[in-house]
């Protein structure tokens, strides 16, 4: 079975949160109304505005665009944002919390589903990998997985965890964890062993390999793009695909099941 056709039987899609096309396009155009701001006036609450944009693009979030495409590195990075977007509150308490505000809703990488990522994953020090693989062992593997996406829609399961302390990976790892291991059918036994030694194991680096290879998407961004793709064919007039890809938008807010015995609901 491809890797697409596991995914795709337990609806297991591939997330994203913070790159591609969600931001990075208006950080460019910030940074270059910033570095000509000497060749056009500006009122001082636009310098005022943009000057707070541009140390949150090139203090925080730059970095992390950049960093974006490391699949093994997401869980990481999502809790090491999160962090970083509290500490920035003392620099800008408004960007800080509307950052916490929508990183909330893309705490993807922190589902239990997903957090194990972090055992490949080289910027993980071996004592915290050591603290996941003894969590992950103290579940047993589930005879069944309930299929469905992974997390819960507020991620509200997830976002407990992260109070004022900063919590270490394993406290994400659930008896859910070990479904990228069976949907790969590794028995995982290396997880017994010292993380040092993970790499001696041909089991560990097939399955290194394989999550290296996810490709990482803003979620968001490809349901636009598919939108898109969904309806070029309908008409040539732009407003026209406009306003459909807006009807489309709002029926599917409203209807949460999307199967045909329900598309007639509003």
């Amino acid at each position: 079975m491809r890797r697409g056709e596991l995914f795709e039987e337990f609806q297991m899609y591939v997330p994203g949160a913070y790159h591609h096309a969600r931001f990075m396009g208006k950080s460019l155009y910030l940074m270059k109304i910033y570095l000509l701001s000497h060749c056009f006036p500006l009122t001082p609450r636009e310098q005022q505005n943009i000057k707070r944009l541009i140390d949150y693009i090139v203090t925080l979030y730059g970095r992390y665009f950049l960093s974006a495409p490391l699949s093994l590195a997401a869980p990481r990075h999502d809790i090491t944002l999160w962090y970083d977007l509290k500490a920035y509150e003392q620099h800008d308490q408004e960007i800080a919390r509307a950052g916490l505000v929508s990183m909330r809703r893309h705490l993807w990488y922190l589902c239990p589903e997903l957090v194990v990522l972090a055992l490949f994953d080289e910027g993980v020090s071996i004592d915290e990998k050591q603290l996941i693989a003894t969590m992950l062992l103290s579940f047993q593997i589930p005879a069944t997985f309930a299929t469905g996406k992974p997390g819960q829609p507020t991620f509200d399961p997830v976002a407990r965890w992260l109070t004022n302390d900063k919590p270490w990976l394993g406290a994400f790892v659930t008896e859910r964890s070990w479904l990228l291991f069976s949907l790969l059918g590794s028995q995982a036994d290396w997880l017994k062993d010292h993380p040092a030694v993970w790499p001696d194991s041909a089991d560990y680096t097939y399955c290194q390999s394989f999550c290296k290879d996810l490709p990482v998407v803003n979620d968001p961004a490809e349901r636009a793009v598919k939108a898109v793709q969904d309806t070029r064919k309908m008409t040539r007039d732009p407003t026209h695909r406009d306003a459909v890809i807006l009807v489309m938008t709002d029926h599917r807010g409203r209807v949460s099941n999307l199967k045909k015995t329900n598309l007639n609901k509003v």
